[in-house]
């Protein structure tokens, strides 16, 4: 079971690398796992973050402030820093002006990070793992994670007001993200789950249907 909060990022992240893309339009497949490990040594100051954090707050808590801190060590630092982590590496990135390969770039950076925070919560819910950090966050955050990666080309170079656009569009979804494992936590399960599976399904429609070409090979 706790397989999929560890490989959930890093392998949809590899499925999509693996489509037959066009060759000129993406960076090579190498180039794009140096981008993940890139990734996953930004999250570091991140996991700290998330662990620092989670020791000043203590647990259990309820209501309120359950949903301030899972918007926090769940949501915010997590997606929140892995954006920002991207806008400030890309500029040392190497890649195709491309919507293809701003695609590919931001999803592996994105992915590095966030499976490094995966494992960080794998760690720290060691062996008391519930569907939420074993399924629902994982989900969550591939759908972020892709999500983010399909929108970046529309912001490119991500610099000035665009840049503050993209990233002030994705901290308005976060609060949302949140609303689902706050609802989990209330012990409404079954709607923290249709929710969650109808993020992921519509974040994986609107990526069949932009790139139904690639998909079909």
């Amino acid at each position: 079971m706790s397989i999929f909060l560890l490989a959930a990022v890093p392998l949809g992240a590899l499925f999509v690398v693996l489509l037959p893309w066009d060759g000129e339009l993406v960076p090579r497949r190498p180039y794009l796992a140096t981008v993940f490990l890139r990734g996953m040594l930004w999250a570091l100051p991140a996991w700290a973050a998330v662990l620092l954090f989670r020791r000043l707050v203590g647990e259990p808590l309820t209501g309120f402030p359950l949903y301030l801190t899972l918007l926090v060590a769940e949501k915010l630092l997590p997606i929140g820093l892995a954006l920002v982590a991207f806008l400030l590496a890309q500029r040392r990135l190497i890649f195709p002006a491309t919507e293809e390969g701003i695609l590919l770039t931001a999803l592996c950076f994105l992915a590095g990070f966030l499976s490094v925070l995966d494992l960080g919560e794998f760690l720290r819910s060691w062996r008391a793992w519930d569907a939420d950090a074993l399924f629902l966050l994982p989900l969550e955050r591939l759908a972020a994670s892709l999500a983010l990666a399909m929108a970046a080309h529309r912001f490119y170079r991500w610099e000035g007001r665009l840049g503050l656009l993209f990233v002030a569009l994705a901290a308005a979804a976060l609060p949302v993200l949140a609303a689902f494992s706050f609802l989990y936590h209330v012990s409404l399960v079954g709607l923290a789950w249709g929710l969650v599976s109808a993020l992921f399904v519509s974040v994986a429609i609107v990526f069949a249907l932009r790139y139904a070409r690639v998909l079909r090979g």
